[in-house]
């Protein structure tokens, strides 16, 4: 088999690398920047575990990824929206923290050193045409969703909180990550992007008024990027990742989703399958409930977000929920799904 060459060293290009070389072919990365996870500046991220029955780690090893990077599992979250608040316990982990950056223990630089240590070519600081890559996997070119906040030190207690306002992230949300002293705040939108700013110090300040200390902060950010239908391939070359637009549209996590990619990228190239055929059976369903949850959250939501703190307040800690409205099973997303699609089209494409 002839060489691969993948053009971007972020996760879902790795991802791909690894399970090819593995195999043993050769692969060439290219990644633009110095380092991967360049992106990235040791911010807390999270690991989702609620869309499979299959734990998020056990999927990772099930991708031939090494889990030599930390991780903290998240059962227990608080949820705010100015009037009142929500506390989510689980049984199981709703996600894993993660770090995302350049630093050695950060889920990137774990999926970089694997990659090497398969015998993948990494060539930092370079690029090709994209016209010579057998597979795109660079980072997203185009917004659908924008983040922007800190990371800092403090001395406030370790813990997951969530904050739903549109003063603080329109259509989105604000979350507070804190672990062993050390924290990321955010606000994450999904309009209104020329606003972040704004929104980030309002954050900030309802965030320092119940006591948060913030300390030796420095700014974060980066962009998110979903398109449907994902763009999946073109003349022969497979796109992966954001590059493809593949993305949680709801809440923007989205490394399940990399990994997933990149996986199935490789798995198309050594059997011989269709990458289109293994994206729309793997991810196709959750796609589609991607576009009816954004849709719901956007229009039933309101500026306090109430419905979704009932609504939380239902499920209390049923993982289970999460698991069936991002499948695509609820009866309600199928009859939605057509309304949700065309108001997607006009409202994001």
């Amino acid at each position: 088999m002839k060489k691969v060459k993948i053009l971007g060293g972020g996760v879902s290009g790795l991802t791909c690398a690894i399970n090819l070389a593995r195999e043993g072919v050769d692969v060439e990365v290219y990644e633009i920047r110095h380092n991967s996870g360049c992106r990235f500046h040791g911010d807390f991220q999270g690991l989702e575990n609620w869309s499979s029955h299959q734990d998020a780690l056990q999927d990772l090893q099930g991708k031939n990824i090494d889990l030599d990077f930390e991780y903290l599992p998240i059962k227990e979250i608080r949820i705010l929206n100015e009037k009142e608040e929500v506390w989510l316990n689980f049984k199981k982990p709703m996600f894993y923290l993660v770090e995302r950056g350049t630093t050695k223990h950060s889920f990137d630089q774990a999926i970089k050193e694997q990659a090497i240590s398969e015998g993948v070519e990494i060539r930092c600081k370079k690029t090709i045409p994209k016209s010579e890559a057998d597979i795109i996997a660079y980072g997203p070119k185009k917004a659908t969703a924008k983040a922007y906040g800190i990371n800092f030190k403090t001395k406030s207690e370790d813990g997951t909180t969530v904050l739903l306002s549109d003063k603080a992230a329109f259509k989105g949300y604000s979350y507070l990550l804190i672990y062993d002293k050390r924290a990321s705040l955010c606000s994450v939108v999904f309009r209104e992007h020329q606003k972040i700013k704004k929104y980030f110090e309002y954050t900030k300040k309802y965030f320092e008024k119940l006591g948060v200390k913030i300390k030796n902060s420095k700014k974060i950010g980066g962009i998110g990027y979903f398109h449907f239908p994902p763009l999946l391939s073109r003349n022969k070359t497979i796109y992966i990742g954001e590059a493809a637009g593949l993305q949680d549209f709801l809440w923007g996590f989205g490394m399940r989703i990399a990994t997933t990619s990149g996986y199935l990228g490789a798995k198309s190239i050594l059997e011989r399958k269709n990458y289109i055929d293994l994206i729309n059976s793997r991810l196709g369903k959750k796609l589609k409930a991607s576009i009816v949850n954004r849709f719901i959250w956007e229009k039933f939501s309101g500026e306090d977000y109430s419905y979704i703190i009932n609504k939380l307040k239902e499920i209390k800690g049923n993982l289970e929920f999460f698991r069936k409205i991002f499948n695509f099973e609820p009866k309600t997303q199928k009859i939605l799904y057509p309304i949700a699609l065309a108001w997607y089209k006009i409202t994001y494409s």
